[in-house]
């Protein structure tokens, strides 16, 4: 729930660190009690429009609580207008659906962001940038779908957790460099994304998902975990440019379409031992196999 605070045009200055200036304040809190408004530590949240700069900032501590679809209704007359978003490094959490549908082109996460809820971002389809990624450790269902000019955050080693369709559609991107754990990964995570022409996994722990890079007709080039166990089904559904790819000598199981309509695919390296299902290879011409 959301409870007003104050209108203080006088401020001329919100905190902000990179020096923005509020031309008109608004300030409410989120979920906050009166007696621990000003502690981050109370989990108070407060947020500010800069109307002259576009900006929306919101500081204080915890988690941003979450919302119904299209956002808070309190920050509606703001979803079309405010271009960035500035998290105070305090908070910890984006919550489900938050900003959901705007017209932002670039957000900055707190230092302490380390979940971002489903839906979160879902059809922001002028959002950019993400920026201050390291501490993300959880990207929920459907959180940048459709954010059709996104441009491939830096997270880091500690992301470990990313939701269903998390990154659906998301046709702008181009190199995926995945350093994550990634231990829990969804279906579809980047079904659709016709833009992607590699995906590189730099953790051999890795994980992948069912339809992971489903429909990416520009993916060429892929760099799998070396401790991969299985290419899970439908994988690689549909990725008409990819011409070859070379399995890790951990994998003992290629699912069901796993590489079903691979149509420019000619050769591809695998296990001796290694298992694979009816129709994974459906229509694709293949010249070499490669049983290592």
């Amino acid at each position: 729930m959301f409870s007003t605070g104050y209108i203080d045009k006088k401020m001329k200055h919100s905190g902000l660190s990179n020096g923005f200036i509020i031309a008109a304040l608004m300030i409410r809190t989120i979920g906050a009690c009166a007696a621990g408004m000003d502690d981050p530590a109370a989990g108070s949240l407060r947020w500010s429009v800069d109307t002259a700069h576009h900006c929306l900032y919101v500081y204080g501590g915890g988690d941003m609580p979450d919302a119904q679809p299209g956002g808070y209704e309190e920050w509606n007359e703001w979803k079309d207008s405010i271009t960035t978003v500035v998290l105070g490094d305090s908070i910890t959490a984006v919550g489900q659906w938050v900003f959901s549908g705007w017209g932002i082109r670039s957000i900055r996460l707190g230092r302490m962001t380390n979940t971002i809820g489903a839906h979160a971002f879902q059809y922001c389809r002028s959002l950019q940038d993400v920026r201050s990624t390291e501490q993300v450790a959880c990207i929920g269902a459907s959180a940048f779908a459709y954010c059709d000019s996104l441009r491939w955050p830096a997270f880091s080693d500690r992301l470990d957790t990313i939701g269903d369709y998390a990154f659906e559609r998301c046709t702008a991107l181009d190199s995926l460099v995945l350093t994550g754990r990634m231990s829990v990964v969804g279906s579809s995570v980047f079904a659709g994304c016709s833009g992607v022409t590699s995906a590189s996994f730099y953790n051999a722990q890795a994980q992948m998902g069912r339809r992971m890079f489903y429909g990416c007709v520009s993916l060429q080039q892929v760099a799998l975990p070396k401790s991969l166990q299985r290419i899970p089904e439908a994988a690689f559904s549909g990725c008409t440019a990819l011409r070859s790819i070379s399995l890790p000598q951990s994998v003992g199981n290629i699912d069901e379409r796993a590489f079903s309509g691979c149509s420019s695919m000619r050769s591809i390296d695998l296990p001796k031992a290694c298992r694979v299902a009816p129709h994974a290879l459906d229509g694709v011409p293949l010249r070499r196999m490669n049983r290592y």
